[in-house]
């Protein structure tokens, strides 16, 4: 059992010390609670000038509009990519990080080509390890040895449910998301990282009680869930799917009572039979956040680089939100409502 633990910490070190020793560093840049102050309070041309200071000055100089800060701020993300596959190079942290584009474009290829949906171009993320040209082909029925097996088994999902007729918007939202959770917790079991499975773990439970806080709301169907959850959470999928259709109290009650009760508890409705679902997506990317947070007592490790990545994701969401705001004419009160604060510690991350 110590031999054991050796060799999986050296093998750690081997693979990953150069790259910790090189996130070390760009850790240094990260946003500050101050400077995202500095941002939020004074006009958008004072704010963009005082993200002139940090990392992303040089990806926003200049834009004067929402596409401008949108093309900006993936410009800066494919740059942060560039680095993460150079760095880790021949393990899976890159296809971890990655994959949610890659389903994030599946989801608008199956919205544009069975549902007619007008905007697809527009919506593709470049940040995916496979090309929209692949996996429109694969969509086709041609496929592709360069699709990675997890995400070949959700393009025949959508293709088959696409195929048939009958799907709708919401279908390919939920056959996506599922295979998504269910395939980046599979990549964290085959990396060997336990701190990113339970990672992956809390993200499964967290969609997953998502999805019936929604179903509740809207008084969804039970094929709805047996769609829509995924396995492998710490919340059993068939005591889920058991609770779909029960009275709005009983299922509350039993969230309440979960090891997520306090996450729930913020999203309900004192007195009443609902969900705030506008304060959901932030409830849950908070839970999440704590996770993220605790990788930081990992000195080298998958998990550093990918805490350090999801930061920089969280950021550039900052930013848009503060930024595209501030264009809308959107009061410093109402943006700040809306921004994912609480993994900025006071000076630093």
């Amino acid at each position: 059992m110590v031999l054991a633990k050796i060799d999986r910490s050296y093998n750690k070190v081997s693979r990953y010390g150069s790259a910790v020793g090189r996130v070390m560093v760009r850790e240094s840049t990260l946003l500050s609670r101050q400077e995202v102050e500095r941002m939020l309070y004074p006009d958008y041309d004072e704010a963009l000038g005082v993200s002139h200071d940090t990392a992303y000055g040089p990806y926003l100089e200049d834009a004067a509009v929402p596409a401008d800060i949108e093309s900006g701020l993936e410009s800066f993300l494919e740059e942060q990519y560039r680095f993460l596959d150079e760095a880790c190079s021949g393990t899976l942290i890159a296809r971890f990080m990655r994959m949610k584009y890659d389903y994030h474009n599946l989801r608008v290829l199956a919205k544009r080509d069975f549902l007619g949906g007008e905007d697809g171009e527009r919506l593709f993320s470049r940040l995916g390890l496979v090309s929209v040209e692949v996996l429109e082909q694969a969509l086709n029925g041609v496929g592709s040895p360069d699709i990675p097996a997890d995400l070949r088994g959700a393009v025949e999902k959508v293709r088959v449910a696409g195929s048939s007729g009958e799907a709708d918007s919401q279908l390919f939202d939920s056959l996506v998301d599922r295979a998504f959770f269910e395939g980046r917790l599979l990549t964290a079991r085959q990396e060997g990282s336990r701190p990113l499975v339970k990672y992956c773990r809390c993200a499964v439970d967290v969609a997953n009680l998502m999805v019936m806080l929604r179903g509740l709301e809207f008084a969804k169907d039970p094929s709805f869930y047996a769609v829509a959850l995924a396995e492998g959470g710490e919340f059993p999928r068939t005591e889920l799917l058991s609770l779909a259709g029960r009275p709005f109290t009983e299922v509350s009650a039993r969230f309440l009572n979960s090891r997520y009760g306090t996450m729930v508890a913020q999203v309900l409705d004192e007195g009443a039979e609902s969900v705030r679902l506008t304060s959901l997506d932030r409830t849950t990317d908070d839970c999440l956040m704590e996770k993220v947070v605790g990788f930081a007592n990992v000195s080298v490790g998958p998990e550093r680089v990918v805490r350090y990545m999801l930061t920089r994701e969280t950021e550039v969401a900052i930013l848009r939100i503060v930024f595209v705001g501030k264009l809308n004419s959107l009061s410093p009160a109402v943006i700040e409502t809306r921004l994912p604060l609480g993994y900025l510690k006071a000076g630093s991350v």
